[in-house]
């Protein structure tokens, strides 16, 4: 396969006239959990001002700017290496070493490939949800990888790419596929990715593109912040929904792997219908519980176990525990936490009922286990349940 080197990253500028810096109407949240409603009048790798003074964004969970304008849209989606993922994209041009792509809200972007995982392709006709979300899940392919629209997996590689359709060789011969006949691509990694460990600012736009830096500071409702090629990127605060704050004292548990994983369906001999999903529901929308959205969590339903190994490094554990707005009317299951073997926390979530929130001293825990379970009403119909924005924190 020809070599995915050179190409730098390059973004445009959103088109927003500069303008004197004004303060910027924000909420805080902080690490554990407090809300604070703050004008935002400066920010940088280390700290934001606002008007009632510095704070510390090693002390700071998030930062929510603005609510989303619309839910997230069914257009093209390009998944990068580090989990970011750019939606409403329209496919320019590509090669075997760059992707050239557009958008309302970056304009034009020239990525390197080896910073590019996959594309998810809009259209009308798409292979079952978890079928796609397998596919662009899953471990590291050896040759590239299409996915039809039919659910086929095809291996070969790239040749080139335009703004209709994908020029792909497999087994030594070129055939172009028209976007309309995939659901998505697969780029195989020339080199292993390695993710940057320094505190990092992961970026919520409103129109769910999610994009993750080091912050290098707000000037003119212009954010700039160091992307995952270490070059600079701009964006306008107008887009930006919310920044979460990682590689401090917190880690979200969506960012944990879990050691062990048990779901059962209430009756036996069923497939497993509902899976556990990182910062969505069960069902893949976003978390909703009682009328509030959140960003990060697990989604889970009955019956199921998550096994996480913590080795005794944190020293807490927050969550909101409830069930998404998408539950049945009548849902009802029971929740418990488990710290080494031992019942830490426990409760009965219901349909339309307000979270429960959980904190936790996890200090010298070995073994976190999340379990879902059928409830009062020993049935599993409509229990999607969330663990809310669940975290732990470091000493």
């Amino acid at each position: 396969m020809v070599s995915r080197l050179g190409c730098s990253v390059c973004l445009l500028v959103l088109g927003v006239a500069a303008a004197p810096l004004a303060a910027l109407d924000v909420t805080v949240l902080t690490l554990e959990g407090e809300e604070q409603h703050r004008a935002l009048t400066g920010l940088s790798d280390a700290e934001l001002a606002s008007d009632q003074g510095p704070i510390p964004l090693k002390d700071v969970a998030a930062l929510v700017f603005a609510p989303r304008a619309a839910p997230p849209s069914a257009g093209t989606a390009v998944h990068l290496r580090n989990g970011d993922v750019l939606q409403n994209q329209t496919i320019v041009a590509g090669d075997d070493t760059k992707l050239t792509v557009s958008s309302d809200a970056f304009g034009e972007l020239k990525l390197e490939n080896k910073f590019v995982q996959a594309i998810a392709f809009a259209g009308k006709e798409r292979p079952p949800a978890d079928a796609l979300d397998a596919f662009l899940k899953a471990a590291p392919p050896k040759e590239d990888l299409l996915l039809t629209a039919k659910g086929e997996t095809i291996s070969g590689y790239l040749e080139k790419l335009s703004g209709k359709e994908i020029a792909f060789n497999t087994g030594g011969q070129s055939r172009a596929y028209p976007f309309e006949q995939l659901a998505a691509f697969r780029l195989a990694p020339l080199e292993a990715y390695k993710p940057r460990t320094e505190l990092l600012g992961s970026i919520e736009l409103r129109d769910s593109s999610r994009i993750t830096g080091k912050l290098l500071g707000l000037k003119d409702k212009q954010l700039r912040f160091e992307a995952l090629n270490g070059q600079p990127w701009t964006v306008t605060a107008d887009a930006i929904a919310s920044i979460t704050f990682l590689g401090g004292k917190l880690v979200y548990l969506s960012e944990l792997t879990p050691a062990a994983v048990e779901e059962k369906p209430y009756a036996g001999g069923v497939p497993v219908v509902y899976r556990w999903r990182r910062d969505r529901a069960v069902t893949g929308g976003r978390m909703v519980i009682a009328g509030r959205q959140y960003e990060r969590g697990i989604g889970t339903h009955s019956y199921s176990k998550l096994t996480y190994k913590l080795g005794g490094q944190f020293a807490k554990l927050l969550c909101d525990v409830g069930l998404d707005a998408v539950a049945a009317p009548s849902a009802v299951c029971a929740w418990k936490v488990v710290l080494d073997g031992k019942d830490a926390a426990a409760g009965t979530a219901k349909a339309g009922a307000k979270p429960e929130t959980v904190k936790l001293d996890v200090t010298g825990a070995q073994q976190l286990e999340l379990i879902c379970d059928y409830g009062p009403d020993d049935d599993d119909a409509g229990d999607h349940l969330d663990w809310a924005n669940a975290r732990l924190l470091k000493p």
